[in-house]
């Protein structure tokens, strides 16, 4: 039995993922994270306060049953800005938010009564809940991840981004309203000319980055660089913005190029940088330990398979003493998204809900290609569909495809669970409500394949690292018989993979296999993508042992 829990206030705390918690007059909330509310800063203690101050008086001057009082609730969430999650726990009701992005998830069942946590797994212990969604098991094997609010098991359910529920507790009434979501829509587009448009986001970013450096209260930064824009953007806009509190590391094989280019842009800028060499024998042997076990538990949410990426370099940079605790980490991910550049190329398409399908499949669900038989894709496409509104027969604009395209999966903002996971803050500057509210806005053939964010990048120039040529990408990582082979394959078999049947085990993503030996890897890489594909496997196979 975990401690905090008192199923007869509707609420299961679990205290290792380090909510906040303080009971004010008849009121318990439950916090995590920080937020702005007109242009102020709240976080720990202030920020349950303020939460207090703005959402008691909507309770105590009308009935949830009553729209008028959802609606005002609703209307709060517009000036809240940050990465929080929050539980309101009254006599009458209790209230459970999450921000834009769903920084910190919160779960809840209907089954008998409402119970509402921030772990998933003790709602599924406390509550008895392992029936399979077998649909769900489908999406993870496909995808590593689960769609909409579902989760691998029945009954057990995730708040959406930018969502809230209330649970009326006398009469057992639940609502659910959407705050906010990210899309790409035609009504929302931004009609301003492109020199406007680099403008206005040049005095966002000056004002998130602001926003980013008085949160920091000065305390370290340690930011992965690799060597492509985003976790570089987010490096020069910090110096330029004088903030100099920073160290960088970068992570994986032995003569990877983003390293080499890693390592020439930190020199540059006069950082700190350490590398950390991923050697895939020892990435394995920490797979396969009690730590990263305890860290899967902590991290899937029982919807999505946990990052690795960072863990291995946290692992061996705290053996050796590095990382100091009071350290922030900040990254990149996924900035590439949210400027545009996963928008597949669009042509009119007069099947275009079936041109939708397969770009949407072909990214996020095509794990393992022998489980796109008919069937499967089938079961798929009807949950996308249904997961949109559409029907097989609607006729989308370009506008629409790119909307409902540009979703992103719920893994990238899973990722900072790793830092969570060994005691760090953390911070995703390209996910702050500013950004996001301008880049939905902007339309798709401006943004596609990032162009607009390029510009703006080589206009401005931040620390001047982006006009700068840096080492080139290579595949020296891979050895040099198999980059023969690779070669040789695709002069004589272009339409066969050889390259992930045979080379990925030695190529950029090796460290994140699980396979003991590169005959395992022979034996199991029919069909895979990537790592992913196999992770998600074990964890299916772990949840059918048990």
């Amino acid at each position: 039995m975990v401690k905090n829990i008192n199923i007869h206030s509707n609420i299961i705390y679990d205290p290792k993922y380090k909510w906040i918690q303080q009971q004010l007059s008849e009121i318990i909330i439950y916090f995590k994270g920080d937020f702005y509310y007109e242009n102020n800063h709240y976080k720990k203690d202030k920020a349950i306060i303020k939460l207090h101050e703005l959402f008691k008086p909507v309770f105590d001057n009308g009935k949830v049953s009553d729209l008028t009082v959802v609606n005002k609730i609703a209307k709060i969430f517009d000036y809240i800005r940050g990465h929080y999650s929050f539980i309101l726990n009254a006599p009458d009701f209790t209230l459970a938010a999450v921000d834009r992005i769903q920084s910190y998830p919160i779960y809840y069942t209907e089954e008998d009564t409402i119970i509402i946590s921030n772990s998933a797994n003790i709602i599924q212990s406390e509550c008895g809940l392992y029936e399979i969604n077998k649909l769900s098991m489908l999406e993870f094997e496909m995808s590593g991840f689960v769609t909409d609010r579902n989760t691998l098991f029945n009954s057990i359910y995730q708040l959406l981004p930018g969502e809230f529920i209330i649970y009326e507790k006398n009469n057992k009434k639940l609502h659910r309203n959407r705050y906010y979501q990210y899309e790409l829509g035609s009504y929302k587009k931004n009609h301003k000319c492109e020199d406007d448009l680099l403008i206005e986001l040049h005095n966002i970013h000056l004002k998130v980055f602001g926003e980013l450096i008085d949160s920091l209260d000065g305390r370290p930064v340690w930011l992965p660089l690799s060597g492509g824009l985003d976790s570089r953007f987010i490096l020069s806009m910090l110096l330029d913005l004088k903030y100099n509190n920073i160290t960088t590391f970068s992570y994986g094989k032995k003569n990877f190029w983003e390293i080499k280019r890693a390592k020439e842009i930190a020199e540059f800028l006069n950082v700190k940088w350490y590398h950390v060499p991923y050697k895939p024998y020892q990435t394995r042997k920490y797979f396969y330990t009690k730590d990263r076990d305890n860290y899967y538990q902590y991290a899937w949410g029982m919807n999505t398979v946990p990052v690795m990426m960072d863990y291995y370099a946290i692992v061996l940079m705290r053996e050796e003493g590095l990382i100091p605790d009071d350290a922030i980490f900040i990254n990149g991910q996924s900035g590439d998204f949210i400027t545009g550049g996963h928008i597949p190329d669009i042509q009119n398409k007069e099947e275009n809900i079936k041109f939708l399908l397969n770009k949407i499949i072909g990214k996020h669900h095509s794990l393992w290609e022998q489980l796109k038989t008919n069937k499967n894709l089938d079961a798929i496409s009807k949950k996308i569909l249904f997961n949109i509104n559409k029907k097989h027969n609607d006729l989308l604009s370009d506008d629409d495809i790119a909307s409902y395209y540009e979703r992103q999966c719920k893994s990238v903002i899973n990722g900072v669970r790793i830092y969570e996971w060994f005691g760090y803050d953390w911070r995703l500057p390209l996910w702050y409500d500013e950004l996001m509210y301008f880049w939905e806005k902007v339309p798709w053939s401006v943004k596609i394949k990032q162009n607009l964010f390029n510009k703006y990048l080589k206009i401005k120039d931040p620390s001047l690292v982006f006009n700068k040529d840096w080492y080139s990408p290579d595949y020296l990582h891979v050895p040099k018989l198999l980059r023969m082979a690779t070669a040789f394959s695709r002069r004589v078999l272009p339409d066969y993979d050889f390259q992930t049947q045979f080379v990925n085990y030695y190529s950029t993503y090796a460290a994140y296999y699980p396979q003991n030996n590169y005959w395992e890897y022979l034996n199991e890489s029919n069909g895979h993508r990537n790592p992913f594909s196999f992770h998600a496997k074990l964890i299916l196979q772990s949840i059918n042992n048990k």
